[in-house]
């Protein structure tokens, strides 16, 4: 059974190995940022790894379990990514709530190319409430939903989501790079607010991880990888694992919906709307006997039909 801390903070550790297959990933492809944010650091497995994929890059990392950020700053000495006496100087793990901290300043202080990444609380708002949990996000209405949906299930969301929309705000306008590891449906909710919303968005990934390898979670994953400061298209590519460089296929946004395949909605969305053809169900029922067929002769695949004919 999972702790109830576990449960409030959505508490799944990144393993290193994984968090180096994404810096590797970001760095192959042209990653060279100035500062590196990890907003819930945990145990500092993202900014061992980032220091090792971007040696000129200083690491800033918050977290709001003291006991980690203990660790993650022994972590950051121990594996030589910093030296003890100028620790302070590339590396910083601080104590900080992330929902009461302000973004927008802290991020504006930052100078240069800014690469925000990480692995932010896997549990939903619901979630947290269950257990009494306080690990919670002001009451907002994220999604700007009406009358009841605004009050019952609808309005619950992962604490992630809720996450990922702050940063995005406090980037709006600057050119940066989030890469965040999340629900897979939660990469596409993001996605889609954003690109309805928000804007600021200029280009997106989504990389399918294996979370019940890395996470012990049987759930449907993925690094979401996005570069910000301008409005591109509200298209995505969707690759099937970290190692892949063709994507299986491209999400999009279709008027107010979000498609599994941008490209095969655009191919047939002369399909879409009302049809000039007027269906009529019952259709089987009325034609059974030319509709419904029993074979009579396997060899030769001769069938026959209610009427008896022989089709």
């Amino acid at each position: 059974m999972k702790s109830v801390e576990k449960i409030e903070f959505g508490d799944f550790q990144t393993p290193l190995a994984l968090a180096g297959e994404v810096c590797a990933l970001l760095a192959a492809r042209g990653e060279q940022p100035d500062f590196v944010v990890e907003p819930t650091a945990g145990k500092g497995a993202f900014l061992l790894a980032a220091g090792r994929a971007f040696p000129l890059a200083a690491l800033r990392g918050w977290e709001i379990n003291r006991d980690y950020v203990d660790e993650a700053r022994r972590a950051l000495v121990e594996a030589a990514v910093v030296a003890a006496a100028s620790a302070r100087a590339r590396a910083q793990v601080e104590c900080q709530d992330f929902f009461t901290h302000d973004w927008d300043a802290q991020l504006a202080r930052l100078p240069g190319r800014l690469l925000v990444l990480g692995n932010p609380p896997w549990v939903t708002n619901a979630g947290v409430s269950v257990v009494n949990g306080a690990n919670l996000p002001r009451k907002e209405n994220l999604n700007g939903l009406k009358g009841m949906a605004a009050r019952t299930g609808k309005a619950n969301f992962d604490i992630s989501e809720w996450m990922l929309m702050r940063l995005l705000r406090a980037l709006r306008g600057r050119e940066a790079t989030l890469a965040m590891l999340c629900k897979t449906s939660t990469a596409r909710k993001f996605l889609k607010h954003a690109w309805k919303n928000e804007g600021g968005v200029a280009q997106a990934s989504i990389y399918r991880i294996d979370a019940l390898a890395h996470f012990g979670a049987a759930v449907d994953a993925c690094l979401l990888h996005v570069k910000t400061g301008a409005n591109g298209p509200a298209e995505a590519d969707v690759f099937a694992t970290l190692a892949d460089r063709v994507p299986t296929n491209r999400i999009g946004l279709a008027g107010q919906d979000l498609v599994a395949d941008i490209k095969i909605y655009k191919r047939l969305r002369h399909l879409e709307g009302i049809s000039p053809f007027r269906w009529r169900s019952g259709i089987k029922h009325d034609c059974a006997a030319v509709m419904e067929l029993r074979p009579i002769d396997w060899e030769n695949g001769l069938v026959e039909n209610g009427l008896g004919e022989c089709v």
